[in-house]
């Protein structure tokens, strides 16, 4: 199926899983949109931000973008903002767009401009050339930006990757797990005082679904 932008072009290996159009003041959003993929509508910029997944191009996170989600009461204060590392060595080995000043930046716009802005991201650790200063980099930096949710992920090797030609630098199994491990409980104890400070809050929720499991309702 092909997915479509607004002005009837072809978004080119970008897939939707929902998407509720409303417009305001003669600009069209979207009420919940997950993407994946590249952004490569030639008028994508008048799209920015509209959805809620930034994805590999920080470059359309811009004073404009960020403003219509702090004014438009109907846009979500949630970005997700896949960084995937901090180290400017392992986002070149990555092929990633800009580095790491710049995600800092665009971090630090997001929270300047929309007051209670909730940050999703996923690093990697374990990328080949990430060595113990690189660690040392992401994991400072996720204790200094306390993002709301954080997903940690081990690198795999896949063949037939521009990752999987890079044979220098190779980290072990074991120093990956000891890597993800100590993200994840620094994560833990940040998720834990964020939702420490939620009790006693009244807040208006998108029920998305019950878990039978736990008995609960989520969104």
């Amino acid at each position: 199926n092909k997915t479509s932008c607004l002005c009837g072009k072809e978004l080119k290996g970008v897939k939707f899983d929902k998407y509720i159009p409303m417009k305001m003041n003669d600009k069209f959003y979207g009420g919940r949109i997950s993407m994946t993929g590249e952004f490569k509508c030639d008028c994508g910029r008048d799209l920015k931000g509209y959805f809620q997944r930034v994805g590999n191009d920080l470059s359309l996170v811009d004073l404009e973008v960020v403003n219509d989600i702090a004014e438009e009461e109907k846009i979500v204060k949630y970005v997700d903002l896949p960084i995937q590392h901090i180290s400017d060595k392992v986002l070149k080995l990555m092929n990633r767009r800009g580095n790491g000043q710049l995600i800092k930046d665009k971090i630090k716009l997001l929270r300047d401009t929309v007051p209670g802005i909730a940050i999703r991201s996923t690093v990697i650790v374990g990328f080949p050339g990430e060595g113990n200063k690189e660690f040392a980099e992401i994991a400072e930096f996720l204790k200094e930006v306390k993002f709301e949710r954080l997903g940690v992920f081990q690198f795999s090797c896949e063949e037939g990757t521009p990752a999987a030609k890079i044979k220098e630098g190779i980290v072990s199994e074991k120093t990956k797990q000891r890597r993800f491990d100590s993200l994840m409980q620094n994560q833990y104890d940040i998720h834990e005082k964020f939702n420490e400070k939620q009790v006693g809050k009244v807040m208006n929720v998108l029920c998305e679904g019950f878990d039978k499991a736990s008995g609960v309702y989520f969104g």
